[in-house]
């Protein structure tokens, strides 16, 4: 499935003339605990091996990924949630601090924002924690 996607998207990309995106696979959904799957660690292994350029990863196994998988692949991480705030639906969560310092390159930071009072002033404060803002 993600060589086929991976295909999809160089083939798409190559007809309408732009650069392939990257294309990155999912290991274990941050709302689901994982119990009966087999490891993060090793269904990204499957998936770069797979031509992926990374996988999304719950915040509890980002460092055993970003180990199994090296500098160079890209790690997405969902369930972010500031210092303070509500887990909400997620289980498997991190600050965005602690996911930077595991190996995460992009986090995915929803609610925290979207259902603040003031959004700007919550993503703000979430560049702050993590050295960005002002």
């Amino acid at each position: 499935m993600v060589t086929a996607a991976v295909e999809g998207a160089r083939r798409g990309a190559e007809e309408t003339g732009l650069t392939p995106p990257a294309v990155v696979a999912v290991t274990v959904l941050s709302s689901l605990a994982g119990e009966g799957l087999a490891s993060p660690a090793s269904l990204a292994f499957e998936a770069v091996q797979a031509g992926a350029a990374g996988v999304v990863v719950s915040g509890d196994d980002v460092a055993v990924v970003r180990e199994a998988l090296g500098p160079d692949a890209l790690l997405v991480v969902p369930g972010i949630r500031p210092i303070g705030h509500g887990n909400n639906d997620q289980v498997r969560v991190l600050s965005p601090g602690e996911a930077l310092e595991l190996g995460a390159d992009f986090l995915v930071i929803g609610r925290p924002i979207s259902e603040a009072t003031d959004p700007v002033a919550a993503a703000r404060t979430i560049l702050k924690e993590v050295g960005l803002g002002d």
